[in-house]
């Protein structure tokens, strides 16, 4: 299951910051069995058993619920009480494999947090086909069903335009907007869409950017898959027509969007919008909860100006699978800080452009970026940084032929 939260964190907070947490890809196996061979997703047994994984998980395994469950525990519940004077949220970017694990995961969250904003965005294992979100007049079985969960959190009205596009629109405090779209319509892998505007996503968005801009309202933009280059590939992440009408809206709302926040790739990316005649946007992916790709369980904790809405700061937080296994307990621990690995005190795109130019020329700044993309099948730490900059394959493309004259 793929998740975002936001909640508080565990650092002091000032009258003028708040925290909020988020998750991604969670991938919650309820049938997951710890001796497994790690064939069939690591649900048939072996005799002799495989020692390699434990309570918590095996590297190359989905998430049991005691990983999950880990993530709720002390953790979470110490930083509520400590930093009970602000108001917390959760945003969910979910993908699930199986309808019991969207029930299990949901209803822990409301049984320990009652009274926590949840703001969700969809996955793309979470509709009946991988990849297969169609644009119905009847949603499907699935969408309801995800729908009928999340409407106590999003609302009545957000709850419409989620059955009809799979997106929504809230407000969890004033002056601050989230638009949670669904990016799997414009991802190459879904074959089921056609059309320049599928479900009229494009049209919504726009006017939600209007309505949020009437009201002076600061956006933070929520999706699943992040616009851009997969360096796995490297491929397309969105198809090229739909990236293009996406920086064509933005472009007409300079400065609206504070940032957007993903998931999907599990691995760690400050990634650059370049809007064309605008601002640059910070896209910053979190990497996963499962450790399905070989990497540590990973969530994100995000500071922000409680006034300006803009990002100060995130902290990522890792479990380190072979310790907790070892030592038969889930600890979490503060990986870094962004702000203190790149000497800022906030995130936006000028800012995020600034620290990925520099990396360019700065081998300290160059290997921390590189670093902490474990997982990537791109082994050269240059061809990450470029997917990090690049918004499309022709920026892509340039920026590699720029390095290529710097070695």
């Amino acid at each position: 299951m793929r998740i975002f939260f936001f909640l508080l964190s565990a650092l002091a907070v000032s009258a003028d910051s708040g925290y909020f947490l988020h998750f991604s890809d969670i991938h919650l196996d309820n049938i997951f069995i710890q001796t497994s061979s790690g064939d069939l997703r690591c649900r048939k047994p072996l005799n002799p058993p495989n020692n390699e994984g434990g309570q918590f998980g095996r590297y190359g395994c989905d998430s049991p619920w005691p990983l999950v469950q880990s993530i709720s525990g002390d953790f979470i519940a110490h930083n509520l009480q400590e930093n009970d004077q602000v108001n917390p949220f959760f945003i969910f970017t979910f993908l699930l494999f199986q309808i019991s694990a969207i029930q299990t995961v949901l209803t822990a969250i409301r049984d320990q947090f009652p009274d926590t904003i949840v703001i969700p965005s969809v996955g793309n294992n979470d509709l009946l086909k991988n990849y297969g979100y169609m644009c119905n007049a009847d949603p499907d079985a699935r969408t309801k069903y995800l729908s009928s969960l999340w409407s106590s959190w999003i609302g009545p009205n957000a709850t419409e335009t989620f059955l009809r596009m799979g997106s929504f629109s809230i407000s969890p405090v004033q002056g601050l907007r989230f638009i949670s779209l669904n990016t799997l319509m414009y991802s190459e892998k879904d074959a089921n869409i056609t059309g320049d505007d599928p479900c009229g996503q494009f049209q919504w968005f726009t006017q939600e950017l209007t309505n949020a801009q009437a009201a002076n309202e600061t956006v933070y933009l929520t999706g699943h898959i992040p616009p851009g280059i997969d360096d796995f590939g490297p491929v397309n992440l969105w198809k090229t027509q739909y990236l293009k009408t996406f920086f064509s809206i933005l472009s007409k709302f300079d400065g609206l969007v504070e940032v957007a926040l993903f998931g999907h790739t599990h691995n760690d990316q400050p990634r650059l919008l370049t809007v064309p005649n605008a601002a640059y946007v910070p896209a910053l992916t979190v990497g996963g909860i499962t450790p399905v790709y070989g990497t540590n369980p990973m969530f994100r904790v995000f500071t922000y100006d409680t006034n300006t809405f803009q990002v100060q700061d995130y902290e990522d937080h890792i479990l380190n699978l072979y310790e907790s296994n070892v030592e038969g307990q889930g600890v979490w621990k503060k990986e870094y800080s962004f702000a203190e690995a790149y000497g800022i005190d906030h995130i936006d795109g000028n800012v995020l452009k600034n620290v990925l130019d520099s990396a360019s020329h700065d081998a300290v700044l160059f290997g921390q970026l590189a670093a902490r993309q474990p997982g990537s099948a791109v082994t050269n730490g240059w061809k990450r940084l470029c997917g990090l900059k690049s918004s499309d394959p022709d920026d892509f493309a340039a920026c590699l032929v720029n390095f290529q004259k710097m070695v």
